[in-house]
């Protein structure tokens, strides 16, 4: 929508956004609907007419900031697992309230993007996370990161708490770092702090190398429990678990 658009103004909506309204949702002239432009605006529109590939509407009311949104802001650094799995991660780390999420490419990761390839799958990726805010109600759609190696993001996460999923024994618990015990946690920084990012490994998990730099950079190691954890399993509980912390699954 026009970011500059006033009540009684109209506008045609985007390809993908006429296809969901008119073939999925089936909703027809004269229907309102919300809409979010993904940096926090909401308004209510009246389909003003059109078919499934052009969509008129117009501006009816300027909606209040919806609270959907997480008193953090949670950065995913996600090691990119096979398949379709990180398709996953993308859709479900929106609607637990992610703020960014960053590809990495880290020394188990199977996954390797050709430099030809990066911009489709970073168009393809924007679509799904655009798809989850949407699915959820969220009026701001998280930023995707470009890909980056190890360096590239721990240099782009300077300044914040950060914690990383690994599997060596006798870790505490993310809960344990978060709020239970002050004196040997980071719960202080991590309450005081704005941000802070969740770094995930691949399949096999980050190796000892990896972790060292991430430790010897101030990062915080945390266990998920006695099971192995799936990629896409880890990323999801380690969101849902600050989450969690912050009241914001209350």
């Amino acid at each position: 929508m026009p970011a500059t658009g006033r009540v009684g103004e109209s506008f045609e909506l985007p390809d993908r956004v006429t296809h969901y309204l008119t073939d999925v949702l089936r909703m027809q002239a004269g229907e309102c609907v919300d809409l979010f432009d993904g940096s926090g605006r909401v308004i209510l529109a009246e389909i003003l007419g059109g078919d499934s590939e052009r969509l008129q509407v117009c501006i009816r009311d300027d909606r209040m900031r919806l609270q959907s949104e997480s008193p953090c802001a949670i950065t995913l650094v996600q090691a990119m697992p096979k398949g379709k799995r990180f398709d996953l991660i993308l859709e479900k780390a929106t609607e637990l309230g992610v703020a960014r999420i960053i590809p990495l490419e880290s020394r188990r990761t199977v996954v390797k993007i050709p430099e030809a390839k990066i911009d489709k799958k970073l168009t393809r990726w924007e679509r799904i996370i655009e798809g989850g805010a949407r699915q959820c109600r969220r009026n701001i759609t998280p930023e995707l990161g470009p890909a980056m190696n190890l360096g590239q993001a721990i240099e782009s996460l300077q300044g914040i708490p950060n914690f990383v999923a690994h599997t060596a024994p006798g870790l505490a618990s993310l809960p344990e770092i978060l709020g239970a015990d002050a004196a040997r946690s980071s719960s202080a920084d991590f309450a005081s702090h704005p941000s802070v990012a969740l770094w995930i490994g691949p399949e096999g998990g980050f190796d000892e190398a990896e972790i060292a730099t991430l430790l010897d950079k101030g990062a915080h190691a945390f266990h998920l429990g006695p099971r192995v954890l799936r990629a896409e399993t880890a990323s999801l509980v380690g969101l849902s678990l600050i989450q969690a912390y912050l009241g914001d699954l209350a």
